[in-house]
């Protein structure tokens, strides 16, 4: 079993595992529209396990943001800010 493969297995496992695959196409569709659109295709692809490990790690920042302040959800910024991080 790849890398990948067990990532997708242990995530599937999770409540709310939806909107961490939503992020993953919504970053691979953003990803592909902007090297297509500067025609960087044949120079740059999207690997997909650093992607899914870039997602989850996200997540896991986000939890313990949301744990340590007692918050329930997280702003607009800030979910940018860790994406782009």
């Amino acid at each position: 079993m790849s890398t990948l493969d067990r990532l997708i297995t242990d995530i599937d496992k999770y409540p709310g595992k939806e909107i961490f695959f939503d992020r993953i196409a919504f970053l691979t569709e953003a990803s592909s529209r902007y090297i297509n659109g500067n025609n960087l295709d044949e120079y740059v692809g999207i690997s997909a396990t650093p992607l899914y490990e870039t997602v989850i790690n996200y997540f896991s920042d986000v939890e313990r943001l949301k744990d340590f302040h007692k918050i329930e959800t997280t702003n607009l910024i800030k979910v940018a800010s860790y994406t782009i991080y």
